[in-house]
């Protein structure tokens, strides 16, 4: 294996590994929401969910676009 494939496979399984990361850290911060709304909020469940999804579709999208697919100089596409 070329050193320039074995760079690129460790940086997609860097990106895979953050993406698992945000996706569980998502589902923490949209279990907690709809959890807060739910029973502090006395909210019913489905206004509940109205409000924990978008929190945690905010949180994907600002962490995804942070860690994930922070564009990172060094790398040229692959070429097959």
């Amino acid at each position: 294996m070329t050193r320039f494939k074995t760079i690129r496979m460790f940086a997609l399984l860097r990106q895979a590994t953050l993406f698992c990361v945000v996706g569980f850290t998502n589902l923490f911060v949209d279990t907690a929401a709809y959890y807060s709304a739910y029973h502090y909020g006395h909210f019913n469940y489905l206004a509940a969910q109205a409000v924990s999804y978008p929190c945690g579709a905010i949180n994907s999208y600002f962490l995804n676009r942070r860690l994930t697919f922070a564009k990172r100089g060094g790398l040229t596409p692959m070429k097959c």
